[in-house]
């Protein structure tokens, strides 16, 4: 199954558990975007230096992420974060599995701040993160990420991607 598949099916699940109209027309709003969107899971060059053991142990997560496998990701991010507790792959890893299962969305969100506190490349998580706050309705940090990941990239692709919707947010 490719990714925009899985990423229709996470965001049809958070329409179906959405507590309520407003965060039911969030997902909506985000599914119409990421539907279109290219893939942005992989950290760029610019990550922060792994020993080598580490760096393998994070492609695994990556690997698992990339096939759509995010239960499998969520526990391989969660066994690699406890054996190297600063790892900002690990910790990104965790907070994408989570978005993408629908789960935990505060300690997505804190995962997500753990890894740009570590070091990784903030495009991915100021973009990913940004995304989360649209899908539970928090505009304003929605916006203050997107905007952020906007500055951050010269892919024509994905700033287009970043202006739906951060047009929708108002």
């Amino acid at each position: 199954m490719g990714q925009i598949e899985n990423a229709r099916k996470d965001l049809e699940h958070a329409l179906s558990i959405a507590p309520d109209q407003k965060s039911a027309d969030n997902a909506r709003q985000v599914l119409k975007v990421v539907l279109s969107a290219p893939t942005v899971t992989s950290a760029p060059a610019t990550a922060p230096k792994q020993p080598e053991d580490e760096a393998a142990e994070v492609r695994e997560c990556q690997t698992l992420v990339e096939a759509g496998k995010y239960v499998e990701g969520l526990a391989r991010s969660e066994a690699v974060a406890k054996k190297y507790p600063k790892s900002a792959g690990a910790k990104f890893y965790q907070a994408y599995c989570l978005q993408r299962l629908g789960k935990q969305w505060d300690r997505a969100v804190a995962l997500y701040g753990e890894a740009l506190t570590l070091g990784y490349a903030e495009f991915w998580v100021r973009y990913n993160r940004g995304l989360l706050y649209s899908q539970i309705g928090q505009k304003a940090k929605a916006k203050e990420d997107l905007d952020r990941a906007l500055a951050l990239t010269s892919d024509p692709r994905i700033a287009e991607t970043i202006k739906h919707v951060r047009a929708g947010l108002g």
